[in-house]
């Protein structure tokens, strides 16, 4: 079979050793792609280490867990005594291995044949699943195993030359590990993953209880160069020094989306993490996020809830900026959006509102607040004070926003869901320019008019609810069942094409069309994704289908009906990739 390699990929990695010993051995802070895998560690042969790779995992944290660790407890184990004469298997249990005193046993169990309570608690790694051919491979030639041992003393076990490729995570414990023949130890601790090319040999010395899960299979040499090429794109998180290109015909698209320059001169990330709807999940999943490399986060001072956290109700602000606190980030690196709110724009009001959005979210300043429901506006003017519907007018709420702008208590101002109309009117009157609009976007609502008037006077256009999910929000009055942008079957075939969910070729194309996305998930795979929409291209054939969208479904806050859909556009196509529960 003949493969058409379309793209071009050219990858600086570093290596961390020891200084002045360089033992071909790999530290990463991020776990490398599959296709990244092949081309920089399988065939050149390099081992591999990256760093809290498996923290994540329901096994992993099972380990640590006594509660959790009820569901697997009495899984049977094959083990066996170590540093004694007497190497007779021994009947014991996965619990009675890491909760009892049982030093000098080893253990090895098979995962793929074995309870499903522990096979469902085990993932895939990254480096195998980002790319369907090598899982299918997986599938087919590879096997997952749990091994084990608790000594009291150091124990040694030299590895042969192994006759796979094998990737080994550590579930509990800690170990060394040294390449044959080389004096530098590597330190590995639990949440580490460690891989080994086929015919590497390895040194591993661990001591106290130690469990990891290897993942191990085999390839045919002939068929690496075409597997790595044939879906090769950037891996997770992963920090190049060369520029990432996609080549089409004659035409280069840099890969990575890069940040932009507002009106106001600060720089903000093409993407970002909304928070509208994670109420009691905020702290939690803002400081995953950070953890995983978002660097914007979109809140707003009405977005409250009614569950109960430590005796005080719900608040985003107040949550961001406790899990900004806990987290590692310095301030300098975050882009913090937040947006006043509608109830509060008389300028007393406005000014006290901000200096309480600054306290909650525990910083000195905001880096871009949005008014956030211009809607209200339609009847007022920015001249209107008396009149008791305009109490609290926008226009007016504007100049406040550029006082607070002047005195430092904000970077950048902006407005959040706006008519065409209030924005011509607003930029003729602004002192300031305007930095940004927030209004609501996906393939089938791109707010066409006000974007090019946004593009016109250099003011960055925020889309939210770009996976669609305003659609089936029963808040807004639409209430579908299905998402039809993610089921769109244009979005699906060109997921399947690139061999990417639907989910980032949405978001990807939105930031080619020069429009920041907020998308908002709790679940940690899909914080995962959505940020690295921002590493992987589509090609040029990709964007007509996508653009051609727009208005396919009317628009629904128009009197006019909606015009008929047409019944294969609202199916559920096989290969479409649904939205989860927490999938904004």
């Amino acid at each position: 079979m003949k493969f058409v390699v379309i793209c071009l990929v050219v990858v600086a990695l570093c290596c961390t050793t020891a200084e002045g010993d360089n033992d071909d051995v790999t530290i990463l802070p991020y776990e490398v792609s599959a296709e990244d895998l092949i081309a920089n560690f399988i065939i050149p042969k390099r081992p591999l280490i990256v760093k809290d790779a498996c923290k994540n995992w329901p096994l992993y944290k099972m380990l640590h867990n006594s509660k959790k660790l009820e569901a697997i407890k009495d899984v049977k184990l094959n083990t066996s005594m170590v540093h004694h004469s007497n190497y007779a298997p021994l009947e014991s249990t996965f619990g009675d291995f890491v909760k009892v005193d049982l030093h000098g046993t080893s253990f090895i169990y098979d995962v793929l044949n074995g309870d499903p309570a522990i096979s469902k608690s085990l993932k895939m790694p990254w480096m195998i699943s980002s790319c369907s051919d090598l899982q299918e491979e997986f599938k087919t030639h590879g096997d997952i195993v749990l091994t084990g041992s608790k000594t009291k003393r150091k124990s040694s076990a030299a590895l042969d030359c192994t006759n796979a490729n094998t990737i080994t995570a550590i579930l509990s414990g800690r170990s060394t590990v040294r390449k044959m023949g080389k004096k530098h130890l590597y330190e590995l601790v639990r949440g580490d993953m460690l891989f080994t090319p086929k015919g590497v040999c390895l040194n591993v010395m661990n001591v106290g209880t130690f469990v990891s899960a290897s993942f191990s299979w085999t390839l045919e040499s002939d068929e690496l160069p075409v597997m790595a090429k044939k879906c090769a794109r950037p891996s997770l998180r992963s920090v190049v020094d060369e520029t990432w290109v996609w080549q089409d015909g004659n035409k280069k698209y840099i890969s990575e989306i890069p940040d932009v320059k507002l009106n106001s001169g600060y720089m903000m990330p093409p993407i970002g993490l909304g928070t509208a709807r994670l109420f009691s999940k905020t702290y939690e999943t803002v400081k995953t996020a950070l953890k995983l490399g978002y660097r914007m986060l979109d809140t707003a001072q009405i977005y409250t809830g009614e569950d109960k956290i430590n005796n005080f109700k719900v608040s985003s602000e107040e949550e961001i900026g406790r899990a900004i606190a806990d987290s590692d980030v310095p301030r300098s690196e975050l882009f913090i959006v937040t947006k006043l709110a509608p109830e509060s724009m008389e300028k007393e009001n406005a000014i006290a509102k901000v200096e309480e959005s600054l306290k909650k979210l525990r910083t000195d300043y905001i880096d871009l607040l949005l008014i956030h429901d211009f809607y209200m506006s339609t009847a007022c003017g920015p001249d209107d004070t008396d009149l008791p519907e305009c109490k609290n007018n926008p226009f007016l709420a504007w100049k406040t926003m550029e006082e607070m702008q002047a005195k430092g208590l904000v970077r950048s101002i902006g407005v959040s869901n706006i008519y065409i109309e209030d924005l011509q009117y607003l930029v003729k009157m602004a002192k300031t320019p305007i930095s940004a609009v927030q209004n609501w976007f996906d393939p089938l609502h791109q707010e066409r008019e006000i974007r090019a008037l946004c593009a016109k006077n250099n003011i960055r256009f925020m889309g939210y609810s770009a996976l669609g999910f305003t659609w089936i929000d029963k808040e807004q009055g639409l209430g579908r069942d299905v998402n039809p942008v993610l089921t769109n079957q244009n979005i699906v075939a060109i997921g399947n094409n690139h061999d990417l969910p639907t989910t980032l070729v949405v978001l990807r194309w939105a930031m080619e069309m020069n429009v920041t996305v907020m998308p908002c998930t709790t679940n940690v795979d899909h914080l995962e994704q959505n940020l690295n929409s921002r590493l992987f291209p589509l090609d040029n054939k990709s964007f007509p289908l996508i653009d051609q969208l727009d208005n396919l479904l009317g628009d629904p806050f128009q009197d006019e009906e909606l015009p008929e859909e047409e019944p294969q556009k609202e199916e559920k196509p096989e290969t479409a990739e649904m939205p989860s529960k927490d999938e904004l």
